[in-house]
Order: C-alpha cells, then structure tokens, then sequence
C-alpha cells in the first residue's frame, strides 16, 4: 500500500506567493502522479484549461529565477496545445480571443512590464501562468 502511495500521490509544500490566491504560501497539497503520468502510472488524462499542474522548470526558466529547494513549479494551465494565445502590453492574457480573469498584482513593488505578444501553443504543450 505504501509503494502505490508514494508512486501515485505526492505530498507538495507550498513555498512561494505565485499561485496567491488560489495557494498560499505554506500549503501542502495532494498531487496526483498516478493518473497524470508524472510519477510511476500511465499517462491517462491530458491537462485541461483551469486544471493545477506541477512539473519541473526547463533550464532557461532555472536560470532566470532563483528556485530554491523547490524542485517543481505549481501553475494553472491557461491554454493547451493548438490554442491562439496573445498577450497584450499591459498584460491582459486572451486565449482564442476570450479573456483570461486572474492578472496578478505585481509582488514587487514596481510595475510589470509586458511585450505585446501572440502565438499557437505547440503540439504536447500547454500555456501557464501563475
């Protein structure tokens, strides 16, 4: 029973603001491996748009943030593969045109500063933000 939990279910600690308010910091949440593929299961769902992910950063994304002891991020999935995603300068996300509620206030004190971008999110891939 101990060798199903632990290669389907995970245990997470919460160590940062990025998913506030939906997470916070100090939480600890039950991750599904199992059905998700990323522990010893089968891959049997695909994520969906709104859905809570977890997964290790690419390096590029290691290099531009400091992760600590964290060694995967929690993000929720805006858009998935074959959606049309723009980002506007002042930030507002729209996917397929509609758009996306949850801009986050800046944690920093200053304000973010967005390029105005558009794009077909790739086969096998999905679209985060949090």
């Amino acid at each position: 029973l101990a060798l199903f939990f632990c290669n389907c279910f995970s245990l997470t600690y919460i160590p940062t603001t990025s998913m506030v308010p939906t997470l916070q910091p100090g939480d600890v949440v039950l991750q599904d491996r199992f059905f998700t593929g990323t522990g010893f299961g089968p891959v049997f769902l695909k994520p969906k748009a709104g859905d809570l992910i977890f997964f290790e950063p690419p390096p590029a994304l290691k290099s531009l943030v400091d992760t600590g002891n964290t060694k995967q991020f929690v993000k929720r999935v805006a858009a998935v593969e074959g959606d049309i995603v723009r980002v506007t300068e002042s930030g507002d996300v729209f996917v397929k045109g509609v758009p996306r509620p949850g801009l986050c206030d800046p944690k920093t004190g200053r304000k973010p500063q967005f390029a105005e971008a558009k794009g077909r999110v790739p086969r096998g891939t999905v679209y985060v933000l949090g």
